[in-house]
């Protein structure tokens, strides 16, 4: 079958990927934790699908048992799991099917490791990789030296672009300069398109990058829990924020909160000098391009995702920062939200 099973608020260029490779998404709304309901997935409307799509969103991701129980039932179904794994760098190995997984990495420049561009596939499946491999052999190339020196120099710009110095600076050039801007807008929402360099393959310089620092991701992991420790203390209890990150997660890519007017929050804590920024602006589904093509709705409304959509806020949770540091953000945190007089979620 060619529909696929995916979440309703995740990064759309996941659904421009299983359209350009001959899919039909059929989307499924989230809880309160950004995963598919469980329950939403294992339905009889759906043991026709193709392939089933993970997003383990803001580190959280189902429990071991219960995620085995959806393995079986699509290996049950012929259905060929993929996981989506941008956010959750501690793969788990319970969560391999006869079928055989595949999962993906991506190592953007917003990502806990970062390669500048490109990612990383993991699977179980002796099939799926020799597959991978040959459509790298036939559809990839090399850089140009040109385009090598362009990483080094990117890299280099973006080193430096995110100290605290010249941070703001490295924002606006972001923003302005189009060869920096295509760095966080290299994809269309509304039209599923490959970017321009897809092609090209990873360079030895990107390879290096990529495994000096997954040789400290213990280190990374360890930094952040000591981190969201701190926040979850901090911002307990504190009225007109809902902190969305899962006590016991494995990995924390952001600390993520909820609140209920996020222009003015954003405004008022980048005026005090914290720099924050928000996930997807949007439920897939609602989107021009989806909203005409999509299979029907495994559920009916994806109203957690647009909740999700219209209220997210990570704060910072970089490795490098201190506890006096994290400790500083949640004071200005506090202003923020008393100065622009916030309130409950409305819809709590």
């Amino acid at each position: 079958n060619n529909q696929i099973l995916m979440p309703a608020y995740t990064c759309v260029v996941m659904a421009n990927a299983a359209v350009l490779a001959g899919f039909q998404p059929r989307f499924i709304d989230v809880d309160g934790r950004a995963l598919m309901p469980p329950e939403q997935i294992i339905d009889l409307g759906n043991a026709d699908a193709g392939l089933l799509l993970f997003t383990d969103l803001f580190g959280n991701e189902l429990s071991r048992d219960v995620k085995k129980s959806v393995l079986e039932w699509a290996n049950l179904n012929s259905i060929v799991v993929v996981e989506d794994k941008a956010m959750n760098l501690s793969p788990a190995p319970e969560c391999r099917t006869e079928r055989g997984t595949a999962q993906i990495f991506s190592f953007m420049l917003n990502k806990q490791i970062s390669t500048i561009f490109g990612g990383m596939v993991c699977t179980d499946s002796l099939e799926v990789k020799k597959g991978l491999l040959a459509v790298r052999d036939r559809l990839f190339s090399q850089r140009s030296l040109r385009q090598h020196l362009s990483l080094r120099l990117l890299f280099l710009s973006q080193y430096f672009g995110y100290s605290p110095q010249t941070f703001r600076l490295g924002l606006w050039l972001q923003e302005k300069v189009p060869p920096l801007r295509r760095l966080v807008h290299y994809y269309d929402e509304n039209q599923p398109t490959l970017p321009a360099d897809a092609f090209l393959l990873p360079t030895r310089f990107q390879a290096k990058l990529g495994i000096s620092q997954i040789k400290k991701i213990q280190s990374f992991e360890s930094q952040r829990h000591t981190l969201v420790g701190i926040y979850r203390e901090e911002l307990h209890g504190v009225t007109g924020i809902k902190i969305l990150n899962a006590l016991q997660a494995r990995t924390y890519p952001n600390f993520s909160i909820l609140v209920q007017d996020r222009p003015s929050f954003i405004k008022s804590l980048r005026q005090k000098g914290v720099d924050v920024e928000h996930l997807f602006e949007y439920a897939i589904p609602d989107l021009a391009f989806y909203s005409r093509t999509a299979a029907p709705r495994a559920s009916s409304s994806p109203f957690m995702a647009r909740l999700f959509a219209d209220h997210i806020v990570n704060l910072p949770l970089y490795p490098g920062l201190t506890g006096r540091d994290v400790r500083n953000i949640c004071r200005r945190t506090r202003d923020a939200i008393q100065q622009i007089g916030e309130r409950e979620l409305s819809h709590a």
